[in-house]
């Protein structure tokens, strides 16, 4: 029974050793890591002197010039192989498979080009809903075209609002585009009478 408290004991006194001992470590390891990082700052920032902005504008000046070379390489070989395809023999096969991948890399760019119209469309849709509302973006569209038609007949604008259809379609058109929304007529009526003054003139 006597004997048993001593090991007790000292089973004890080994874990608390133990743990003081790992609680040192821990704190050595991390003191170890913020000396690292205080070398590391005054090597790079605080003792940045000349000898080391030097060979900075060395690396940078090699690496751009190896870069510049490296890309004057790829351009000449990108020319040798196009001007050896143009002196290759044209015959209707090849014509037509040069027409149909011009062909479709132009329907690709196009696509391109409105898939990206339709997402800046969107994106401003989202960030200012009153400004880009699609109501008002077709009544300024239908704004712009019967100017565009009367300024191609050489009407005047005073001239233009004394016609009849012009009379009835302009101020929904103005309305639909600036008003209130309360306000507005029904837009598809509108959007038909102003394509029949179009169509009238």
């Amino acid at each position: 029974m006597g004997a048993d408290r001593p090991d007790a004991r000292a089973l004890a006194f080994a874990a608390a050793s133990a743990a003081r001992s790992a609680q040192q470590a821990q704190d050595s390891s991390w003191s170890a890591r913020f000396d690292s990082l205080r070398v590391i700052w005054y090597r790079r920032i605080v003792n940045f002197d000349s000898r080391t902005q030097v060979q900075m504008i060395e690396q940078v000046k090699s690496f751009t010039t190896d870069s510049g070379t490296a890309l004057r390489a790829r351009f000449a070989e990108f020319s040798r192989r196009l001007k050896a395809w143009f002196l290759r023999p044209w015959d209707a096969a090849r014509i037509a498979r040069s027409a149909g991948s011009v062909a479709a890399a132009a329907a690709a760019g196009w696509a391109l080009v409105q898939l990206g119209q339709w997402g800046w469309l969107r994106w401003q849709a989202w960030r200012r809903p009153h400004e880009f509302d699609p109501v008002r973006r077709t009544a300024g569209r239908w704004l712009a075209r019967l100017r565009q038609t009367t300024e191609v007949r050489g009407q005047k604008p005073e001239d233009r609002s004394q016609r009849s259809e012009d009379r009835e379609v302009l101020p929904d058109l103005q309305r639909l585009r600036y008003g209130r929304r309360e306000t507005w007529p029904e837009p598809r009526g509108v959007f038909k009478r102003a394509r029949r003054a179009r169509r009238a003139r």
